[in-house]
């Protein structure tokens, strides 16, 4: 019997419950979006699901810097590492951070399932 399996992994400004965002908290154009790696190591771990979603600064220069994880499920999965290791190589357009393309705050939430074909 062959299986195959599949990373999905999902990515967006959506979180809890259909919850709003955290007060303060821009949705940026990206120029650069996250790339996370999905390599087989949560496989191995046995990890079929996990749900993160991080807080991060965008700086007026477009560079994502000061991120910290809002939410991680299971805890200590390593997917809120993972994202806030993406988010280093990200970059935001910034004119969507304010009126002035200040620095800003910015929120995204990522769902990871393995899937059984």
């Amino acid at each position: 019997m062959l299986a195959l399996l599949f990373f999905t992994l999902s990515i967006g400004q959506s979180f809890a419950d259909g919850a709003a965002a955290p007060q303060g908290v821009v949705e940026p154009r990206w120029l650069a979006p996250l790339r996370v790696d999905t390599s087989p190591w949560r496989y191995r771990r046995g990890l079929e699901s996990a749900t993160a979603t991080i807080i991060c600064r965008a700086k007026a220069d477009g560079r994502v810097d000061q991120c910290q994880i809002a939410a991680e499920n299971p805890p200590d999965s390593g997917l809120g590492r993972t994202l806030i290791m993406a988010a280093r190589k990200a970059r935001v357009d910034t004119a969507t951070l304010g009126p002035s393309g200040s620095e800003a705050r910015i929120a995204f939430t990522a769902n990871y399932q393995l899937e059984y074909y």
